[in-house]
């Protein structure tokens, strides 16, 4: 089986990435940060490549136009792994050639192992490790969702001994098909508005409220700003997260609300007693969080959201965005459905309706 994201193709090891593998594996910033030694010669990598790589669920990394290998991923069972409590509980490892870091391969892999063993094997949880020092792997894993759980000493190949390593994890929910939370709007016939005329209301709206569910049931809802970008809309949120980060990292389905041009009115018409009613526009909208992992991507998602709300600064925009990124999240919903409705025309006693 072979797995695809945007830049990269994971697929099954085979005896000719031997010595691409050895160019790789052979620098000590590579293995020493996973706990296993260099590889030392074409023929080491190759019975490491039989004997462990072309394992179940073992993925060479590769760039998806050049087939150029960078790097390994694989899943690990409970057999393999002692922290595992569940068959239907993963260990993800991977790691990537020095020539290759810093691009965001190593996220981009991580997501799409994750995505592959939620839709394909029915996983309910994801873990990884990494040594206490790594803050690079620890990045990486927190971009594609996995929390801290605990600290466990565990035993290494290289250097020999015991290691201090962080078990994180991410909880996983089955892959939501379109449609699968589409639940329109209850509404007045004559109140109901168009898709085109709903994503004008997300498009201008001011701010959204995002609804969300924690792990006990309870519901949970803030206001955010954000801005929409084709079917998503982009938010931001602190790198540390919070109570909303936390429920749709768990459960990324969430509601979206829009309301603007909210105008209390009092209406007297014909003589006959008057009566309040308010003039709205609003819009319902389901969808799932994805955290925005690419740095140019997230960029590109606070530049949009910084010309939206300040627009006569767009000169120091860049500058900003580089000065926050290091502290700062981004995330789109993606949208599902959309429905909307507008109350500009109030009805009167009747139950007919006056022009706004």
């Amino acid at each position: 089986m072979e797995l695809f994201s945007t830049r990269l193709a994971l697929r099954p090891w085979a005896d000719a990435d031997a010595p691409a593998l050895f160019e790789l594996a052979r620098d000590p910033r590579v293995g020493t940060a996973a706990g296993w030694p260099p590889h030392t010669s074409e023929e080491q990598s190759l019975d490491i490549l039989r004997n462990v790589l072309q394992g179940p669920e073992q993925y060479a990394i590769t760039l998806r136009e050049s087939g150029e290998l960078i790097g390994a991923i694989g899943l690990l069972t409970g057999d393999a792994c002692d922290y595992l409590e569940a068959d239907d509980e993963y260990s993800v490892g991977y790691w990537i050639g020095v020539p290759y870091w810093g691009q965001g391969f190593a996220a981009e892999a991580l997501q799409r192992l994750i995505d592959h063993a939620r839709d394909s094997l029915g996983a309910r949880a994801i873990y990884a490790d990494h040594f206490l020092e790594n803050t690079q792997s620890h990045r990486v894993m927190e971009k594609c969702g996995l929390s801290p759980v605990r600290t466990q000493t565990t035993g290494v190949l290289y250097p020999a001994g015991k290691r201090d390593v962080l078990i994180m994890r991410r909880l996983l929910v089955p892959h939501i098909e379109r449609n699968d939370m589409n639940h329109p709007m209850k509404q007045l016939p004559e109140r109901a508005i168009d898709e085109q005329e709903a994503r004008d209301i997300l498009r201008m709206g001011e701010y959204c409220v995002v609804a969300t569910v924690d792990e006990d049931g309870h519901p949970y809802a803030t206001p955010l700003s954000y801005v929409l970008d084709g079917d998503s809309l982009l938010i931001h949120t602190g790198i540390a997260g919070g109570q909303k980060t936390d429920n749709w990292t768990r459960d990324p389905r969430v509601c979206v609300t829009v309301a603007m041009d909210m105008e209390p009115v009092y209406v007297k018409e014909n003589g006959e007693p008057g009566f309040f009613a308010t003039r709205y526009a609003s819009v319902i909208a389901t969808g799932t969080v994805r955290r925005v992992v690419e740095p140019a991507c997230a960029r590109r998602a606070l530049a949009q959201l910084c010309l939206k709300y300040c627009p006569e600064h767009r000169d120091k925009i860049g500058d900003a965005i580089e000065w926050e990124l290091p502290a700062t999240a981004v995330w789109a919903i993606d949208l599902e459905h959309i429905s909307g409705k507008a109350g500009r025309r109030i009805p009167n006693g009747k139950g007919a309706v006056s022009p706004h």
